[in-house]
């Protein structure tokens, strides 16, 4: 990320020196889609200067829909791609992303216009063919979905796309044997009197879309989607109902409720005060309802329910988060977290199918952020500690630690914000009891370290989760 960000710098001096901002604007998104898998707040950072400098270049507004939709955040794509429809109406590819938002919305009627519309204009588009039989299909309009299917077989016949839609189409009770015919097949043309294909008209699309001409929907959007299949595993996500995004200013009070709730938990003691239950239950229900559009109530939620001692819970929630908002950083840390307290409580052994899963959930943290690095070294190090294997767990934690002391001495040699060097002292203190550590083999006894790791083992928590909330906005 250090060397992504510097030839970033470089090209964006070059272009305020010659006025050339092309190469600048490539290089924002291709990084930008690159990275949103892993830090989606750093690939919008990008896109919105990419088109800053170029704003009527349709590609940074291409990716920037993408982006949003991996986070959830739907009524922002939908802003976003309705706004590139209108500066370039002659990019198909700006219009099949309006297409995939209002499916993915579970706004099907208007996706269905969006892609008869679209494949009308461009009948050489085969995403935006495949797509209206995609929906067509989720309408269960079954028999309006054959024709289509085979237009789009006869003119892209290397495309797989629509004959797995046709053959899904007619994959009925009694039909199965035909179902897998087509998916083997080719579809034969017809053919004129003279033996040349002939292919059936592009049915006729609306002039506009219903209702709104490309217009914000006046109804709020519903975020819905294909659920992965462990929502049928969890309680609160299969039962929930898609729920109106909030708006930023009330989600973020909501966020900042939690925060402060988990805070007075921890002090206080859960059980100690029925007015905390109540009170953490109440905000779990409303983060729950939120959970469905934003990734950061939904890491906050797998926090709550992870800090009031409802593990098995907050996993299954964040497991079902990590798929649905693979691009949130928030949700990928509460999820590591996570299951490094069950690895805890399960006293996992190395051998463990699942041991080196909680391993390299750690170690993946740094990848979209390198300024993630001590908190990537200190959760894996306590990762280690949490399994079972005497000396080979021992040596492999002492191998993070030592990482984890080098990263501390940068931060407090470089001379960087005060309060980060704050941090990274009182993170030296918690871990190493204020000794100076450098590297792994300048550490003594591992027992000093675990007994230190425990000890303080509520305020590593928090100081993790102060880092990732500092530089991960999602």
């Amino acid at each position: 990320m250090d060397a992504a960000t510097r030839l970033i710098e470089e090209q964006l001096l070059y272009a305020e020196q010659s006025g050339e901002s092309d190469y600048a604007v490539k290089t924002l998104c291709n990084f930008a889609n690159a990275v949103y898998p892993w830090d989606a707040t750093q690939a919008l950072a990008w896109l919105e200067k990419a088109r800053e400098l170029a704003p009527w270049n349709p590609y940074p507004w291409t990716i920037r829909t993408k982006v949003l939709r991996s986070v959830g955040w739907l009524s922002e794509a939908l802003s976003s791609t309705l706004e590139s429809v209108r500066r370039f109406p002659d990019d198909v590819v700006a219009r099949t992303g309006l297409g995939e938002v209002l499916r993915q919305a579970n706004r099907l009627e208007e996706a269905e216009a969006v892609y008869r519309e679209t494949v009308a204009r461009f009948p050489d588009d085969v995403f935006a063919r495949t797509g209206l039989t995609a929906v067509l299909r989720q309408r269960r309009k079954l028999d309006e979905v054959i024709a289509p299917c085979e237009e789009t077989i006869l003119s892209f016949p290397a495309d797989r796309g629509a004959r797995r839609e046709l053959s899904e189409s007619i994959s009925e009770p009694g039909r199965t044997e035909e179902a897998g015919r087509v998916a083997r097949e080719p579809v034969c043309p017809p053919v004129d009197e003279a033996g040349r294909p002939m292919l059936r008209p592009t049915p006729a699309a609306p002039e506009s879309f219903p209702g709104h001409d490309l217009q914000q929907p006046q109804q709020p959007l519903e975020p819905q989607g294909t659920s992965p299949p462990e929502l049928a595993q969890s309680r609160r996500a299969s039962s929930a109902e898609p729920r109106a995004r909030l708006r930023p200013q009330d989600l973020q009070v909501l966020l900042n409720d939690a925060c402060l709730l988990r805070i007075w938990g921890r002090a206080r003691g859960w059980e100690s005060m029925p007015r905390i239950r109540e009170e953490s239950a109440r905000l779990a229900k409303r983060l729950e309802e939120a959970a469905s559009s934003a990734a950061e109530a939904a890491s906050e939620l797998g926090l709550l329910e992870l800090d009031r001692a409802e593990l098995e819970q907050a996993i299954d929630f964040l497991r079902v988060a990590a798929r649905r908002f693979p691009g949130s950083v928030r949700v990928r840390y509460a999820l590591a977290r996570a299951e490094r307290e069950q690895a805890r409580r399960l006293r996992l052994r190395l051998n463990d199918p699942d041991s080196l899963r909680v391993i390299r959930a750690w170690d993946d943290l740094r990848l979209p952020d390198r300024r993630l690095t001590p908190v990537s070294h200190l959760g894996s190090g306590r990762a280690w500690l949490a399994l079972m294997d005497g000396n080979q767990v021992e040596e492999n934690a002492r191998e993070s630690f030592g990482k984890l002391a080098h990263a501390i001495r940068k931060i407090l040699e470089a001379g960087v914000a005060a309060n980060l060097s704050r941090w990274a002292q009182d993170l030296n203190q918690f871990v190493f009891a204020g000794e100076t550590v450098r590297r792994a083999d300048e550490i003594g006894s591992m027992e000093a370290i675990r007994e230190c790791v425990e000890q303080h083992s509520a305020v590593l928590n928090s100081m993790e989760e102060e880092l990732v909330s500092r530089f991960c906005l999602v």
